[in-house]
């Protein structure tokens, strides 16, 4: 997918207004918020096929920081995402988000484009990889509240007890969502979540508990898209090496088919524990990039 075109597509999906001004010089609009983004650094030290990805995260960093720009009007419009409950493939895959806190696993260069334009740092937590990041993310119905350091550092919870509680929302949410397709290989059965109402890919911070059965024989899991996970359940755990090829030709089919593709690694699930066993080439360290090159004006709504 070409990075111009994943970008008008993440747009779409993201509620945004788009125009590229240039070669790599897009105008971004949201409720009369305006950003002007200059992907020319980031796509001279990204390989062609990452583009794409890329420009869709940061595009999802702009969504999340002019929100936090907003104030939270009841009376004003918001620009619907596309991936909300209504859209899902079937409703009952999983219960609203509005008014919770939730997780939300995202590149790290989301979370940059965010600071860079909400001009504050954002609570954020690792994961397994180093280049993947939770967030927390409140939806209000307007806009998507993420929560900055400062405003923790005010609560009552420890960071400990504020990651504990919105990991236990999510897991509350996620109770009744089911595999969309469960597949027969050798060795075993993989089962796709998808869900599209932004949190699909966040399931993976409830494992090894959200399939407990797979994490005892020592299973795996991928976290192709924002949208998806899959988790590999082998029959024993002696057979368990057999369903990573079938498992890489899946991430492989995802990729292609989202804008906002989030990782090829492969995760090694355990009793108590998620790991690393196949490293991620997609948004791996680099320090070839500036947030602050690549946002190159933010614009307030124009005065009456």
């Amino acid at each position: 997918m070409k990075a111009t075109r994943a970008a008008e597509q993440a747009a779409d999906r993201l509620g945004l207004d788009i125009d590229e001004m240039k070669t790599a010089v897009f105008c971004v609009e949201r409720r009369n918020w305006t950003v002007t983004i200059d992907f020319q650094s980031l796509w001279n030290t990204a390989p062609v096929q990452k583009r794409a990805f890329l420009a869709a995260w940061t595009l999802y960093g702009v969504r999340l920081g002019i929100d936090h720009l907003l104030e939270d009007d009841d009376k004003q419009q918001s620009s619907p995402m596309r991936f909300r409950r209504t859209n899902l493939r079937r409703y009952h895959e999983a219960p609203s988000v509005h008014g919770d806190r939730l997780p939300i696993l995202v590149p790290r260069i989301t979370r940059q484009i965010f600071e860079t334009i909400a001009d504050q740092a954002a609570l954020f937590k690792p994961w397994a990889v180093p280049e993947l990041e939770a967030l927390v993310v409140r939806e209000t119905g307007t806009r998507l509240e993420i929560l900055t350091a400062d405003q923790q550092s005010q609560s009552e919870l420890s960071d400990e007890q504020r990651w504990e509680k919105v990991r236990s929302a999510l897991f509350y949410q996620s109770y009744k969502v089911r595999p969309r397709q469960t597949v027969d290989v050798s060795g075993g059965t993989l089962r796709i979540f998808e869900t599209s109402e932004g949190f699909g890919a966040s399931r993976a911070l409830l494992l090894p508990e959200f399939d407990y059965d797979a994490a005892r024989e020592f299973g795996f899991l991928a976290v192709p898209t924002r949208d998806q996970i899959i988790i590999a359940r082998p029959d024993d755990r002696q057979h368990a090496d057999e369903m990573l090829q079938p498992l890489r030709k899946l991430i492989d089919e995802a990729l292609t088919s989202s804008p906002f593709g989030l990782t090829d690694a492969v995760f090694q699930l355990g009793p108590n524990e998620v790991s690393l066993r196949e490293k991620p080439t997609l948004f791996t360290e680099s320090a070839g990039y500036d947030q602050r090159q690549i946002i190159a004006d933010v614009s307030p709504p124009s005065e009456p």
